[in-house]
C-alpha cells in the first residue's frame, strides 16, 4: 500500500490495521468514509477490504476438537467417563 494511505488510515481508524477490521468506517457511508474512500487509491481499499474479510473468517473459523474434548464431550455419565479415560490411559502406557 501506498504510505499516504496508510497514513490516512492511521489517522482515521487507529494505529493499527487490527483496529481497522473492528471498526465500519470503510462500510459507512457516512461523508467521512466516502471522504477517505476518494483519497485512497483504488487498490489499496480492494487491499484493505480483503485484509478485514480474511481478518473476520479467521476469528469465526471453529478448530477441530482434540481427542481428549471429544470423549468428554460424548460421554453424559461421570462413570462413563472414568472408564473411558482409564482405558485410554492403559493404552497409552502399555505402547
Amino acid at each position: 500500500m501506498r504510505q499516504e494511505t496508510i497514513k490516512t488510515l492511521e489517522e482515521k481508524a487507529g494505529k493499527d490495521l487490527s483496529d481497522l477490521s473492528r471498526s465500519n468506517l470503510l462500510l459507512d457511508t457516512s461523508p467521512k468514509a466516502r471522504e477517505l474512500k476518494a483519497k485512497m487509491n483504488y487498490w489499496d481499499l480492494m487491499k484493505i477490504k480483503s485484509f478485514c474479510t480474511a481478518k473476520e473468517t479467521i476469528i469465526k473459523t471453529k478448530r477441530q476438537p482434540t481427542e481428549w474434548e471429544k470423549i468428554f464431550a460424548n460421554d453424559i455419565s461421570d462413570k462413563g467417563l472414568v472408564s473411558k479415560i482409564y482405558k485410554e490411559l492403559t493404552k497409552l502406557h502399555t505402547r
